[in-house]
């Protein structure tokens, strides 16, 4: 049976199936981190302004640099961002396991963890999204898109209920964030090397 025909055709792509498991576990720690840190960082200062700086400081790099993820997108391998800007973020949730464990995590040291992730995933999220059309045929497009996006919906809901450490363990986090980066390395076989070349000045 042609893979593009009948309902779930999508989720029976392969190929789109490590797109999607590689964007839902990504954005599953960026949400579950991103709240996990705005509690920690209140339970050490009782500061509401601390706290906001957590928010400010995820979204201010996605703000900034909207307007150079295009550009860079063009001019690179898609591949290898999506991939570097993973392990990037599986270090980071790494180091701040380590340091939530050791317990020497300071306030900076939140807010400089959530920049990173901010600015990272500033990079990521367009890139992956980039990837789509190379991956799956142009007539499963419109339902991979619209599949895809349900996902990354609901990891965003479901990522901050996993805040807790009894309930989804920080070195957990990052493990998801290694899946993820596993995940996307498997699109490799799944994609148009040509279609993914970056563009000549």
């Amino acid at each position: 049976m042609d893979i593009s025909q009948g309902p779930g055709s999508v989720l029976r792509h392969p190929g789109y199936l490590n797109f999607a498991a590689s964007r839902v576990f990504s954005s599953l720690s960026f949400q579950s981190i991103g709240i996990a840190m705005g509690w920690m960082i209140y339970d050490q200062t009782h500061s509401a302004f601390a706290l906001g700086l957590v928010g400010l400081c995820q979204f201010l790099p996605m703000a900034v640099l909207t307007f150079v993820v295009g550009h860079v997108a063009d001019r690179f391998d898609r591949r290898r961002i999506g991939l570097v800007c993973q392990l990037i973020e599986a270090v980071t949730a790494l180091v701040l396991a380590v340091a939530t464990w050791q317990q020497w995590l300071t306030p900076a040291g939140i807010l400089a963890a959530v920049t990173v992730l901010g600015a990272v995933v500033a990079f990521e999220r367009p890139t992956m999204a980039a990837l789509l059309p190379n991956i799956v045929p142009a007539s499963m497009l419109q339902k991979a898109v619209a599949t895809s996006t349900s996902m990354m919906q609901t990891a965003m809901i479901v990522g901050p209920l996993a805040r807790r450490p009894a309930l989804w363990p920080p070195p957990r986090r990052a493990f998801c964030y290694l899946r993820a980066a596993l995940c996307r390395r498997k699109l490799q076989r799944h994609l148009d090397p040509h279609a993914m070349e970056p563009c000549q000045a």
